[in-house]
């Protein structure tokens, strides 16, 4: 003879039922008879509820806000920035994905008060495309106040920095002839000189 059992949905109702009720009588029973706390941390609650209780509401008028935002700009004073350093550094270091262009090495100077990088190497997709990437950041670095991208006029391979002069950069294709971009016009400029120029 074969016992029946209960079916499976049966017993999981009972089960949700019987912890259903269980429960809370627990959490109550527990919260009843639940231990005071040792006397260092019940000062600590105790000085800290008294604080909450005694703080005035918070307006939000903008004065208050001003006045806030001055108090803790005093407090805490912004870091101060470091001059980025000047000159021709070789590497991929750049702020760009290498899946749009690869980077050959950059130049850095402080213009104006203001942090101007040239970067220099190749188009990711199309690596004989030589490009330039320009940036000007406030003195502070936090904004990108301009930048741009310049492509050689010969597809030659990946641009290379090579020297600096007045704000004029000389830059060497992987094959070919050196060519100059102006860093104020943001432009490549006629380089009649550049081959006979001593370094």
């Amino acid at each position: 003879m074969h016992k029946r059992r209960l079916p499976k949905w049966i017993l999981f109702l009972v089960a949700v039922l019987v912890v259903g009720i269980s429960f809370p009588a627990l959490v109550a029973a527990v919260g009843d008879d639940a231990p005071p706390l040792p006397p260092a941390k019940q000062a600590i609650e105790d000085a800290y509820e008294q604080r909450r209780s005694q703080a005035p509401a918070v307006r939000k008028d903008p004065e208050t806000i001003r006045r806030v935002k001055d108090e803790f700009t005093r407090a805490h004073p912004p870091v101060s920035q470091q001059p980025w350093p000047a000159g021709i550094f070789e590497g991929p270091d750049a702020p760009f994905p290498s899946s749009e262009v690869k980077i050959v090495n950059r130049w850095v100077e402080v213009a104006d008060g203001r942090n101007v990088v040239v970067y220099a190497g190749s188009d990711a997709q199309d690596p004989e495309q030589g490009v330039l990437i320009f940036q000007v950041y406030s003195s502070d670095s936090l904004a990108l106040l301009e930048g741009g991208r310049r492509a050689s006029a010969e597809k030659a391979g990946p641009l290379r920095i090579i020297a600096a002069n007045n704000g004029r950069l000389t830059i060497k294709p992987e094959r070919g002839s050196p060519v100059e971009f102006d860093v104020q016009s943001r432009r490549f400029v006629p380089t009649e000189s550049v081959e006979r120029r001593p370094r």
